[in-house]
């Protein structure tokens, strides 16, 4: 025999099946409490049901009955009440049951009161009610966790200023297009981008600005590829480009020409016109047996050689361009251990007072005893070595092996009161906080005069560094060593240097006296910076003389030194042992010049960083 109440448990369970959610079906509380409730009111044959969620009826229904007053319902909901006031049926036995952490289930009917089962079937649907509810909430909470994780993953495969594909993405899809390739037998090309540029956008307009650029660029980049390819930006001022079933060389090139043409006009930055480029390598592939990232690699080796040559333009991989970039890495090697076992050495170029022609002074010069190549000039391992990170070692040493020499000269010779070596500081030393001191230990270490050593920055260096240069010098000042201004006229702002820098010393830059005598514009120039130097009360140092003609220019215009082939080459230490056995009887050569100007106190030696050029 089928009760009341076990007719209504089986109206509950089909009511839980209906209302749990599946892993497909769409969540909602609203619908569950709804029907929750009129599968009570049916399963009990209740003409009221109410829900009460929060305090306040979010739910009600009358069956065949009128409106029902709030005020019972919530008074039966919170216990202060039995019955509901119902238009049209008057007073009717209510029951209720708690559902979850805050609502109420209210039923009620006339004709009679509610019996103990029926009391407890209807506290049970208020329980099913409430995991149901609860049910819901953990398919949504599921959902939502399932969402932020799919977001998430999203996000982490795409650069988060551009909203380009990040390089994860782009890898994927690489190998994703190398293996259709491999497949159908046909090719993908990949273009590898640098921005020429960059870091002078970021060092004079700040980074908010490079931000706004590298958006700008990657939008241009963005509308002048097809839909089926991949633009990219794989981290810094890097960008590449996935061409997918590509249809032969001619038309990667042709793409590298729509992105060259895309940079030409100026972006607006800053309420700027700023101009930029990107240096482009190309590479074609699939080749059997090789991983998708090589591709990658081959075209950032054609880059490379791009920014090298062409800025701007673009140059295709061959595979010279990895086995000079294996031969990179082994010179790299060797400059290490060179760099820690003694593989330098220091060598002198003179200065002299071009009135006189008497040396003055010295420039210290660093070379690189290789075991196979010989003795290697600055061209040939300096921009190795910054990138290998070992410009402040190799600076280091040749700020220790100078002082060691000037002490060793100090007392073996009598060397005049003017006579000073000089020593280049490159970025990475003006950016250390340990210069100043490692300056002021070797001062002491060899009792040099500090006035005997000079340390020669370059305005390029200065803002790089930024502010870290700024404190250096003023604590290298402060020791007393002199501070020269190399390759002046060159760099970005060379006049405001002068003013903020502690400099005693120009460097006239070689590509100025280079025009001599042939070029009016350098020539007028020259003058002018020489006659600038002197009303700063500046001593002016001329770089790369290497003629009679451009030596009696300099002396006409009042430089007061100059260093060059001219006058000598960079000398081995012992070869500056014998010029200092003779000190200060060296006779002076002829210079074949007259000048009524005083002469001036010693210079500071030039510290250049690449190899003067063979008179």
């Amino acid at each position: 025999m089928v009760t009341p109440g076990s007719w209504a448990l089986q109206q509950l369970v089909r009511y839980l099946a209906e209302l749990t959610p599946g892993p497909d079906a769409a969540p909602d509380q609203q619908r569950t409490l709804r029907v929750g409730m009129e599968r009570a009111a049916e399963a009990l044959d209740a003409e009221v049901a109410a829900v009460v969620w929060d305090g306040e009826v979010f739910e009600s229904l009358g069956f065949g009955a009128g409106p029902v007053p709030v005020a019972d319902i919530l008074a039966v909901a919170e216990g202060r009440a039995g019955q509901l006031d119902v238009t049209g049926l008057g007073r009717c036995p209510a029951v209720t049951a708690i559902v979850g952490r805050q609502g109420h289930l209210v039923l009620g009917r006339s004709g009679g009161s509610w019996d103990r089962e029926e009391e407890t079937v209807v506290r049970a649907l208020g329980r099913i009610l409430g995991l149901s509810l609860r049910a819901v909430d953990a398919v949504e909470a599921e959902r939502s966790l399932r969402r932020e994780s799919e977001r998430r993953a999203r996000e982490a495969l795409r650069d988060p200023l551009t909203r380009l594909p990040n390089r994860a993405l782009f890898l994927d899809r690489l190998e994703r297009s190398v293996r259709r390739a491999l497949r159908k037998q046909s090719s993908v090309g990949v273009l590898f981008m640098d921005m020429d540029g960059f870091k002078v956008v970021n060092d004079t307009l700040g980074h908010a600005a490079g931000d706004d650029l590298m958006r700008l660029v990657a939008g241009r980049l963005s509308d002048v590829i097809r839909s089926a390819d991949t633009v990219a930006r794989l981290g810094g001022d890097e960008f590449a480009v996935l061409i997918d079933d590509l249809q032969g060389l001619a038309a990667a090139e042709g793409v590298a020409e729509r992105i060259r043409e895309a940079m030409a006009a100026p972006f607006p930055i800053g309420g700027r016109q700023v101009s930029v480029g990107l240096s482009i390598g190309i590479a074609v592939g699939p080749r059997p047996g090789e991983s998708p990232d090589l591709l990658l690699r081959d075209a950032d080796l054609a880059m490379y050689r791009a920014k090298a040559e062409e800025p701007g333009g673009w140059r295709i991989f061959v595979p010279a361009m990895h086995e000079e970039l294996v031969e990179r890495l082994e010179l790299e090697s060797e400059l290490r251990e060179a760099v820690g076992g003694g593989g330098l050495r220091c060598y002198y170029q003179p200065i002299v007072e071009l009135r006189t022609g008497e040396v003055h002074g010295l420039e210290a010069l660093v070379r690189w005893a290789h075991p196979h190549r010989g003795l290697l000039a600055p061209d040939a391992f300096l921009g190795l070595a910054d990138r290998a990170g070992l410009m402040t070692a190799l600076g280091n040493w040749v700020l220790e092996e100078t002082c060691r020499q000037v002490s060793r000269w100090q007392r073996l010779f009598r060397l005049p009161a003017t006579m000073a070596v000089g020593v280049n500081l490159a970025t990475a030393q003006l950016a250390w906080s340990g210069m100043a001191p490692l300056v002021a230990r070797n001062i002491a270490e060899w009792k040099l005069d500090p006035q005997r050593l000079v340390l020669e920055i370059t305005e390029t260096a200065v803002m790089a560094a930024e502010d870290r240069a700024q404190a250096c010098l003023a604590d290298l000042r402060d020791l007393g060593v002199r501070i020269a201004l190399d390759d002046f006229g060159t760099g970005y702002s060379s006049l405001s240097r002068l003013r903020e820098l502690p400099v005693e010393v120009l460097k006239i830059d070689r590509s100025f006296v280079a025009g001599f005598p042939t070029e009016q514009k350098v020539q007028v120039l020259t003058a002018n910076i020489i006659r600038l130097a002197r009303e700063l009360d500046l001593v002016t140092v001329a770089e790369g003389v290497e003629t009679p003609d451009q030596r009696q220019a300099l002396v006409r215009y009042g430089c007061d030194f100059a260093q060059g082939y001219l006058f000598a080459p960079p000398l081995a230490p012992e070869a500056v042992d014998e010029l200092f056995a003779v000190w200060p009887e060296l006779p002076a050569p002829d210079v074949s010049v007259t000048g009524d100007r005083p002469a001036r106190e010693s210079p500071v030696p030039s510290g250049q960083t690449r190899p003067d050029p063979i008179a």
